[in-house]
């Protein structure tokens, strides 16, 4: 099962930072919030791609690399999922940005059962 998340938050992290390094950060305006400034669309997209390819040793040898699920599989995605919540929470955006904050929960919740279940 965490050899399932790891591919999960591989292909989830690779595949956001493809669309910002494609669209600049102008997906962001697919959730009703501005997009940031080129410069930080394109560093975001280096960040999301990077930390999915950290996730590639983690789908050979899951249970070595335990750590980094822990971290950036649970541990960012529910910081991420907070911090669109707080987003959403101030009013000045729309009903997308809590579906992208679910999702992130979803995704760092599934992380967190699959570190919890006992490895064979």
């Amino acid at each position: 099962m965490l050899r399932l998340a790891a591919i999960v938050l591989t292909v989830v992290d690779v595949g956001l930072g493809l669309l910002m390094g494609v669209t600049r950060g102008a997906a962001f305006n697919l959730f009703g919030v501005p997009g940031p400034l080129p410069f930080y669309g394109d560093l975001l997209s280096v960040f999301l791609i990077a930390s999915g390819l950290g996730f590639v040793p983690a789908i050979r040898q899951p249970d070595t690399y335990r750590f980094y699920i822990w971290v950036m599989g649970v541990g960012v995605k529910l910081v991420v999922a907070s911090m669109l919540l707080k987003v959403w929470f101030s009013g000045i955006t729309g009903g997308m940005l809590l579906l992208a904050a679910i999702g992130e929960a979803a995704l760092g919740a599934f992380a967190l059962w699959a570190l919890l279940q006992r490895p064979r």
